[in-house]
């Protein structure tokens, strides 16, 4: 095994062979990414924290409002709220600071509002409850697509498969002990117990993040592969000394006037073998907007991560930042890359499901008939328990079986959204707490793969100094499609004296409309591949012959091909291999070629 030398943050390149979706693959993750081990553990804390915070909120405000379901879609709405109207926002701020202070600062943050929820001790202080959660779901909002752009700068390519999953394994381990927890903590000690506890970990995420360098989280910094090919021979405490000092030297120049306008040219793309425009955003590359040391100038404001002084105009940064915005959606809306538009909606078409069930779960969790496991509190703890479960079950499962392809990502994309209606049909038919909680294993696992498989494709397929604002717009969708069908459950609830059992077969039909156009593409990609005339397959054979090496390209593993035709859903008429070029070069030995074929 080789591996650079020095320590720190920066991934070592190893010969490993574990197989994709072994045991042995993520432990060689976290050993081979420490700044990714910190940000995992960080996140874990988090969740952790989050889970008692949700049970004992959704506990409090169901007895405030005596089960009134557009009080709980409240909930569900700040939840989700902050992070569709400030998700352009967001996404520009991750792409322009530094997004390890940003993790920091939203994480301090949120201890702070989560410890002032104490002080919520009767129905009155409700509009006092809704502010609070506001707030904190407002640091959710700019923390997530910060730690997202983060993730193909910590992880080695090769790993990126492994580090999803495991994002996944911390939210679902923790969501399976934690949620249960949290139930008897609520029912035990209260709800302010809970919320303390959640301060803590606020605490102790806010630590964690603070080990990861933070010239790293320079946006524009070489992504993981780039850097270990360029700077194996060197520590990576020189590298990143290297970073700073260059960042520093350009802010200088800049701020004096000497700086020319290749200053602002986006190094770590031609360094990773893009010196063309990146698809649909030809103009991105002068515009000052991406640095690899973190210097901006635009619109008269300067920022640089190790610079002391910020000349700073709030109109020309508002604009700029807009215009950041504009060109996200450029890179969307460009032919080349209707693959990723669709990719973006994939969230949100679970979601529209899947978002109301957390108003079902509270009040399924106050009928008599559900409580042989406990009173209220404890019944919503085992649900939620059931959702981590499933969620830790499906990555495990299918992981093996599914190779890090973009096509064979979103084919069980496409199998995962049926098992969100086949639950909902479970649930239908649950007499008692024992098929809710199958219902829920069910859904979990469905949603889980979604979440990991979609955000993976998205991470080999969009360029990494775009990925915060990508993000950014799959959260706002994955946002509005979740908030929207939570309200309309606490309208239906409310206003509409629906039953349970009417508002489950509303979300089964919801759940029906995205997945019979994905479960159409992915019948006919799986005819392609039976019959064997895919490209990737004779590129395999070929490399094979040869007795040479192959690259990912050929392989597929980062540029799908050998599905052309294979038009995407959603009305996207361009084929997957349109367009993708792959992210990182990373030769191979032949003999692995037909590992995907």
């Amino acid at each position: 095994m080789q591996e650079t030398s020095g320590s720190g943050g920066l991934p070592a390149q190893t010969g490993s062979t574990h197989k994709h979706g072994s045991l042995g693959s993520y432990l060689a993750c976290l050993r081979d990414n420490p700044s990714f081990t910190w940000l995992w553990i960080a996140e874990a804390v988090n969740t952790m924290g989050s889970w008692f915070n949700y049970v004992a909120v959704l506990i409090l405000v169901n007895s405030y409002s005596q089960g009134s379901g557009l009080a709980l879609a409240g909930v569900v709405l700040l939840h989700f709220l902050p992070s569709l109207v400030l998700a352009p926002i967001a996404g520009m701020v991750a792409d322009r600071f530094n997004r390890v202070g940003i993790l920091i600062a939203t994480s301090l943050l949120s201890c702070a509002v989560v410890s002032a929820l104490v002080t919520v001790t009767s129905r009155e202080h409700t509009p006092r409850l809704y502010a609070l959660l506001s707030l904190q779901f407002t640091c959710v909002a700019f923390y997530t697509p910060a730690r997202t752009a983060l993730m193909p700068v910590l992880v080695a390519p090769r790993d990126l498969p492994a580090a999803s999953t495991m994002d996944t394994f911390a939210w679902s381990l923790t969501g399976a002990v934690a949620s249960s927890l949290g139930g008897v903590v609520t029912s035990k000690l209260g709800v302010r117990a809970a919320f303390l506890l959640d301060a803590v970990t606020y605490l102790v995420s806010a630590v964690c993040a603070a080990q990861v360098p933070r010239a790293l989280g320079v946006p524009g910094a070489p992504a993981a592969s780039t850097r270990a090919r360029e700077g194996e021979a060197q520590p990576l405490s020189l590298e990143l000394a290297a970073m700073e000092a260059v960042g520093c030297d350009r802010g200088a120049r800049t701020a004096c006037g000497e700086g020319s306008a290749s200053d602002s040219e986006p190094e770590p793309l031609a360094s990773a073998g893009r010196s063309r425009a990146l698809p649909g955003m030809a103009s991105v590359g002068r515009s000052g907007i991406l640095s690899s040391t973190g210097s901006i100038k635009q619109g008269g404001m300067l920022h640089s991560a190790d610079s002391a002084v910020l000349r700073y105009d709030f109109g020309s940064q508002l604009a700029a930042g807009w215009r950041t915005v504009t060109e996200g959606c450029r890179y969307l809306a460009a032919p080349e890359n209707r693959d990723v538009a669709a990719m973006v909606t994939l969230k949100g078409a679970g979601s529209l499901s899947w978002g109301c069930m957390d108003i079902m779960n509270a009040r399924l969790s106050d009928l008599p008939e559900m409580q042989h496991l406990g009173d209220a509190p404890q019944t919503m703890g085992y649900i939620f328990a059931m959702v981590g479960v499933g969620c830790l079950v499906g990555p495990l499962v299918l992981n093996p079986w599914v190779p890090p392809r973009v096509p064979l990502l979103l084919a069980a994309c496409a199998g995962s959204l049926t098992l969100l209606s086949i639950s909902y049909a479970v649930m239908l038919a649950a007499p008692g707490i024992g098929l809710v909680l199958l219902s829920t294993f069910i859904r979990a696992l469905g949603s889980a793969t979604v979440w990991i498989f979609s955000s993976l494709a998205l991470q080999l397929r969009v360029p990494g100094a775009l990925m915060g604002r990508v993000s950014a717009w799959e959260m706002a969708l994955y946002t509005l499609a979740e908030s929207s069908s939570g309200l309309a459950t606490g309208l239906a609830l409310d206003l509409g004296h629906a039953s349970l059992r009417a508002v489950l077969c509303g979300t089964l039909l919801l759940s029906a409309i995205p997945t019979l156009p994905w479960l159409a593409w992915a019948a006919r990609l799986w005819r392609r591949r039976r019959r064997g005339d895919g490209a990737g397959t004779e590129g395999g054979a070929a490399a094979s012959r040869s007795g040479g090496s192959t690259t990912h390209e050929e392989r597929g593993v980062y540029a799908p091909v050998g599905v052309e035709g294979d038009a995407l859903p959603l009305g996207t008429n361009k084929s997957l291999d349109l367009g993708m070029r792959p992210r990182y070069h990373v030769e191979v030995q032949a003999g692995m070629a037909g590992e995907v074929a």
